[in-house]
């Protein structure tokens, strides 16, 4: 089991708060060790650690001399995974059933004797190092460490025994230098780093488990917001469809109408085509002649200007090179001859009137002709316009294409007039209603 395994179990136990402040102190009399740990975590943890130090620690060396050891933290590790499988991960047990079982695997399981030591100890890399160099002198100094009598029937265990009490002395020995001296306070250093340590652990697993309760919290939070806006969505569609359905009932009936709305006027589309295809050749015959008339009208506009400005030319010339007999006839007294200018030059006058009148006439003409074109083009446009706002009967028909078609006013004859229209104003003002 892993270290975040073993703080996951206790974080989802019922008893998280009592298990942070389980109380465990591991006592190595002939170590002189001692060492406090609160918290269950902090236990595991220890033992953990010890028994994976032994199995590093010993992997390379072939001996039985750390069996006690190896073994007590072994079984101990194996025990205290059991504690945590089945009592602690089972929530059936309350807090009293825990403290019973726990104290009960005390002596069993969790009480060293004087053989077992610590896999991070000096005392033993100082007895590997003996082993390693000389195994007679280990022998002693084991004997001296697990407070055993020592041999004198080997002097080299006597040796080992002697340096071992040296070792536990070393702060008065002068067999080790200064640096070595030292190491009497590690197991004071480890102690207090051993206490923040395991306050640490503790108070990792109740923020793990307030992060874990706030984060449950949020879940049940937003899976309740999501339930909500589930129905709320649920409601949306639900009014959404009734209103498409509503919308399609009523988009089917105004579809329904405009369709039999659209056929009528197509029909009567059809009919005004018709009638405009019936038209479409007076309507541009008509637009071509009031061009053609429009023409002919400029063109002899033009023509009369011209003629003016020649008989004023003309005049200009007679009176400034008027002939000598009219003069003198004129001063002298001869009146025949004054008479017979006078006839000559009003006679010169007159037929220019008479031939300027005649034109102007021509002109006019043509001009009123070319409106009363375009007038019967629009007469045209405006019948078309009539039949698509109102059905016209057969009578107004005639009336229509009698005024269309009828005799136009050239204005050349003195008795030329228009024909009449009967009903065309009542037409429009029928229509216009």
């Amino acid at each position: 089991m892993e270290l975040q395994e073993a703080r996951k179990i206790i974080r989802e136990s019922a008893y998280t708060d009592y298990l942070n402040e389980f109380e465990y102190e591991f006592i190595l009399p002939h170590l002189d060790f001692k060492v406090k740990f609160v918290g269950l975590i902090n236990i595991f943890k220890f033992f953990k650690e010890q028994d994976e130090g032994w199995k590093v620690k010993l992997s390379d060396i072939s001996s039985s001399r750390f069996n006690d050891s190896t073994n007590f933290f072994s079984i101990a590790h194996t025990h205290i995974e059991k504690f945590f499988n089945e009592y602690i991960a089972n929530n059936i047990y309350n807090e009293k059933n825990l403290q019973d079982t726990f104290n009960s695997y005390r002596p069993a399981y969790f009480s060293p004797s004087q053989n077992v030591f610590l896999s991070d100890s000096s005392e033993v890399d100082f007895l590997l190092k003996l082993l390693i160099n000389d195994e007679e002198k280990f022998r002693g100094a084991f004997r001296f460490f697990t407070s055993q009598a020592m041999d004198y029937n080997s002097r080299k265990s006597v040796e080992g025994y002697i340096l071992s009490y040296e070792f536990a002395n070393r702060e008065n020995s002068v067999l080790f230098n200064r640096r070595e001296s030292e190491k009497r306070y590690v197991n004071e250093i480890r102690n207090k780093i051993q206490n923040v340590e395991d306050d640490y652990n503790n108070k990792v697993i109740s923020l793990v488990q307030k992060i874990e309760e706030d984060y449950k919290n949020n879940t049940d939070l937003q899976e309740e917001n999501q339930s909500k806006s589930r129905q709320l969505l649920a409601d949306w569609l639900k009014f959404k469809r009734d209103s498409f359905f509503g919308f399609l009932d009523n988009t089917n009936l105004e579809f329904k109408t405009l369709f039999d709305n659209s056929q009528s006027e197509f029909d009567s589309l059809q009919n005004q085509y018709s009638e405009l295809l019936k038209l479409q050749e007076p309507v541009k015959y008509w637009n071509d002649r009031a061009k053609e008339l429009n023409t002919k009208a400029n063109m002899i506009l033009i023509v009369i200007v011209v003629f003016s400005l020649l008989f004023a030319i003309m005049v200009y010339f007679l009176l400034w090179f008027t002939p000598e007999g009219l003069l003198e006839s004129l001063f002298d007294g001869n009146k025949y001859k004054a008479i017979r200018w006078s006839f000559v030059f009003l006679i010169f006058v007159s037929i220019f009137f008479v031939v300027i009148k005649a034109l102007m006439k021509y002109m006019f003409s043509n001009y009123h002709l070319a409106r009363d074109a375009e007038e019967r083009e629009k007469l045209t446009y405006l019948y078309i316009s009539i039949r698509n706002n109102a059905e016209v009967s057969e009578e107004e028909k005639k009336i229509v294409f009698q005024a269309l078609f009828s005799r136009s006013d050239t204005g050349l004859l003195k008795e030329d007039s228009s024909p009449t229209m009967p009903g065309i104003s009542t037409i429009i003002e029928k229509n216009i209603k």
